[in-house]
């Protein structure tokens, strides 16, 4: 018995990692849209058995990651308008609440961390370094969100971020939008400061309606 179970969560982390491994590779743009996983390749290469890469596989294709075609297998699955406005229906939805958080619980300390965040990305997106500034600019995202103090929240938001980073990533031009993106954080930032929730839920709704517009004249191209 004590055999039979150790197998089992054994099996179980290898396909952890296989899925956290093919993950990484989706977000970071090593495997793109449209591109086709086979279990035996991915088995070989990763030095597992098919059963964990299958287990992987479903996961990834549960999350909406991957999806199944016939004669074709799992395939890596693009980003659509309905995606996009879907994502941002949920964004707005949560990172309001999340900011009328940060209103309440931020401290000055990271307040002050924001606006360095802030000017870092205003030299980056100047000097035309869109790698470094899509890593401040995740960063900033992240250290904004952690001021609500909301594990939960904080996590759901996460989630929604992973997936429109993927997307960033494959979609490297938008100089105008990052220079728009910058002034908008500012304006959170302002609001934030202000301990004005309604000013600061304004200030949100506004980036995520012109991200999310951003983001759909890119697909419609």
């Amino acid at each position: 018995m004590m055999n039979t179970t150790y197998k089992v969560e054994n099996i179980q982390s290898v396909s952890d990692i296989v899925y956290s491994n093919l993950r990484n590779m989706i977000f970071s743009q090593d495997l793109k849209s449209g591109d086709r996983l086979i279990e035996s390749n991915i088995a070989e290469e990763m030095n597992v058995s098919r059963t964990p890469v299958r287990e992987a596989i479903k996961k990834l294709e549960a999350e909406g990651l991957l999806e199944y075609k016939p004669r074709r297998g799992a395939i890596v699955k693009g980003i659509s308008r309905e995606d996009i406005i879907e994502i941002y229906s949920i964004r707005k939805a949560i990172e309001v609440l999340a900011v009328e958080y940060s209103v309440e619980n931020i401290t000055s300390e990271e307040l002050e961390n924001l606006r360095e965040l802030s000017n870092r990305s205003k030299k980056h997106a100047e000097a035309g370094e869109t790698d470094l500034f899509n890593k401040v600019l995740k960063e900033f995202n992240q250290q904004l969100i952690a001021t609500s103090r909301k594990p939960r929240l904080i996590r759901l938001i996460d989630i929604h971020l992973d997936y429109l980073e993927r997307f960033r990533l494959a979609n490297r031009g938008q100089i105008n939008r990052r220079k728009e993106a910058i002034e908008e954080h500012d304006e959170i930032i302002e609001a934030i400061s202000k301990k004005d929730k309604e000013e600061a839920r304004n200030a949100v709704i506004n980036h995520l309606n012109n991200a999310q517009k951003a983001y759909l004249d890119v697909v419609l191209e």
